[in-house]
């Protein structure tokens, strides 16, 4: 619908219970019933509603990313993918975000299948100016075609409080086009909180380094929930986010991490 022209704009998606993309669990990107997804919306109609997920899994991506484009009024919040199969775009969760993507949850490795594009993350390929990307996590691998970030390939807008785990792979092999968090960002200023699994990515050179055993630790539970925090007392003017959205954001039910092997916000 959305690539229709709907873009669900004051509507908004519940997801009642996890749902696996293809035929049967074993399916393999390779098989000839595998089901190939054409993603959400695309370059010129944008998804600019609410999607809620509720942790609840998609398992078996193959294809397009999850979302082709969010425009700014887009909430997607509480998406859990796992199993990724591959993916033909720069971001399994969204190719180009222009709204807020919040505790978005990737188990697994992520392999892009295109050959072209510059930029891919794990999360998504573009952040845009008025994008926010709340509280996320990758844990596994990504591998793409040439600038690769463990999170976000091209960001220009507000990254706060996530990271990302695994090997970070460009198979350009130019070792400078590989970075933990992101692939190149526009303005330090509105990035907050990023952390990558430097025992994968050893001579990157990137702020926000962390061992495994870091990574795992109640201290970084503590590290990572301040920096949340820290952000929302920033206020409106410098987040660019609604009093709503802020009071949403500090409600320790939401997005806030709890401790675990790697610990994942609520």
């Amino acid at each position: 619908e959305v690539k229709g022209g709907f873009d669900f704009s004051g509507k908004c998606v519940k997801l009642d219970a996890a749902i696996t993309m293809q035929p049967k669990l074993t399916t393999q990107a390779n098989d000839a019933n595998a089901v190939h997804w054409i993603g959400i919306g695309d370059n010129k109609h944008a998804f600019n509603g609410k999607f809620l997920g509720y942790s609840r899994q998609l398992s078996g991506l193959l294809g397009k990313p999850l979302f082709i484009k969010t425009d700014t009024a887009a909430f997607v919040e509480h998406i859990s993918l796992k199993n990724v199969l591959g993916v033909d775009g720069g971001g399994a969760a969204v190719e180009t975000n222009g709204g807020i993507l919040g505790a978005c949850i990737i188990e697994g490795d992520v392999i892009y299948t295109s050959t072209t594009g510059t930029y891919c993350g794990s999360l998504a390929a573009v952040n845009e100016e008025k994008g926010h990307i709340l509280s996320c996590v990758h844990i596994g691998k990504v591998q793409g075609p040439d600038y690769v970030g463990g999170l976000v390939g091209l960001n220009k807008g507000h990254i706060v409080a996530s990271y990302h785990t695994g090997y970070v792979i460009s198979t350009s092999g130019e070792s400078d086009r590989v970075y933990g968090t992101v692939a190149k960002n526009e303005d330090d200023y509105k990035v907050a909180g990023l952390y990558y699994n430097s025992d994968n990515l050893p001579g990157t050179n990137e702020s926000g380094a962390q061992s495994t055993s870091d990574l795992q630790s109640e201290s970084f539970v503590t590290e990572i929930n301040v920096c949340k925090l820290n952000y929302i007392n920033e206020g409106t003017a410098s987040t660019g986010l609604s009093e709503q959205m802020l009071q949403h954001y500090k409600d320790e039910h939401n997005f806030h991490y709890r401790p675990g092997a790697y610990p994942l916000p609520d």
